[in-house]
């Protein structure tokens, strides 16, 4: 034979037959961990082997040279003495069981990953089916205006925490039809009013953010149990639906929309399936612009760059998101004079200049109604509507749009 290892056992003859496929090539602590993996973890042979990337009869030479015994420590070192060999079983049986609980915690982590997943096919499959069979009938609007103005604009429209799927605190009977067909009303009066003020080029529909009430049949993302109205597949295909009917309104004014999906605490993942939904309706549409899925997205319209982002943090981080926004699109920022910050997520308006940076903070309004949660703790008084930011080509905003949402 030739190589003989170290921790072969010397009283051993390693030509016999019963010993040829002893695993030589390994170190003494690779064998140690061997022994172990068997001894101490109590893995079964084959699971043994696997781990030390060694085959199944190799390391039945290997437990049969040391006779290895399951429970029963093994010091595979035959110069170290009793003391050696406690401390080293101590303290491998502490690293053993951390092991455990960590693969035990990924386990768990995996299968709640995979549940998701599971339920958000499913729910893709419905509406899918429902896309599928849809008798689709674009909008024809029929606003009329005398004099277009002559300066030209944009708009961005915060299309976040619409909650769509949600059961207010006093739900009647047909109230979520009538609650799509109230967010469609406010959003065309918005285009309308935005008109009136400027030669609209554009428009930012900003949207996902709680686009939807929940992100499963559990709840939201983080599994909080939500009242809901439908069930989140139908909740998901109204959404999506409301999406396109928006997008297609604008369209047919000639407008260019341009479709900024950022992540919510209620929906991340439902939220980000309408984002996809959206793009592949619309993946041949010239007057169609799509942005990639992400916490924060950023554009630019003449000079002004804007950041949009739902919103779900801690105040003072929420002051810094300038300073993130000079690292993320600082591309974007030396082409630009103006910033523009647009948030949701605490369903009240609010328009602040920020003198640090000189940065326009624009926290949008909710058109979703107060369910029981919101009514018990006291956060059912902010006005429900929608709201449009009209751009400017040479500086920041300087006109709101709101239009009331009721039902």
């Amino acid at each position: 034979m030739d190589q003989i290892a170290d921790h072969f056992p010397s009283h051993l003859n390693p030509s016999e037959e019963d010993y040829e496929g002893y695993p030589h090539h390994l170190s003494l602590e690779e064998v140690q961990e061997l022994a172990d993996s068997y001894c101490v973890e109590k893995l079964t042979m084959a699971g043994s082997a696997e781990e030390a990337s060694i085959s199944l009869s190799s390391f039945k030479d290997f437990r049969r040279a040391h006779s290895l015994r399951k429970g029963k420590a093994v010091i595979v070192d035959a110069t170290k003495s009793i003391e050696e060999g406690i401390e080293h079983f101590s303290e491998e049986a502490k690293r053993r069981e951390m092991d455990r609980k960590a693969r035990k915690k990924q386990r768990r982590e995996r299968d709640k990953a995979a549940r998701r997943w599971w339920e958000l096919e499913e729910s893709l499959q419905e509406a899918a089916e429902a896309f599928q069979a849809e008798d689709y009938d674009p909008p024809k609007p029929s606003l009329t205006i005398s004099s277009e103005p002559p300066e030209k604009g944009a708009v961005l429209l915060q299309g976040q925490d619409l909650h769509v799927g949600k059961r207010p605190s006093e739900a009647k009977e047909g109230y979520m039809s009538d609650y799509i067909d109230a967010l469609k009303e406010a959003f065309a009066d918005s285009v309308e009013t935005a008109m009136r003020l400027r030669h609209i080029e554009k428009l930012y529909l900003v949207t996902g953010g709680d686009l939807i009430h929940v992100d499963g049949p559990h709840g939201t993302t983080n599994q909080t149990p939500q009242d809901l109205l439908v069930n989140p597949s139908e909740a998901f295909q109204e959404a999506v639906e409301l999406l396109v009917w928006c997008i297609d309104y604008v369209r047919s004014l000639s407008i260019e929309v341009h479709v900024l999906t950022v992540m919510g605490n209620h929906d991340r993942t439902l939220s980000s399936a309408a984002g996809v939904a959206v793009q592949q309706r619309f993946h041949d549409a010239d007057d169609v612009v799509d942005y990639p899925l992400k916490e924060r997205v950023y554009t630019v319209y003449g000079d002004t760059l804007i950041m949009s982002t739902h919103g779900d943090m801690k105040k003072k981080q929420w002051r810094e998101l300038p300073s993130i926004m000079m690292s993320e699109a600082r591309d974007l920022l030396v082409t630009t004079e103006n910033q523009i910050v647009t948030s949701g997520h605490l369903h009240f308006q609010s328009m602040d200049l920020e003198d640090k940076a000189g940065t326009l903070f624009s926290q949008a309004s909710s058109p979703s109604p107060a369910d029981q949660w919101h009514y018990r703790e006291g956060y059912s008084t902010s006005r429900r509507a929608m709201e449009m930011l009209v751009l400017e080509p040479e500086g920041p905003s300087t006109s709101v749009v709101q239009e009331p949402v009721t039902v």
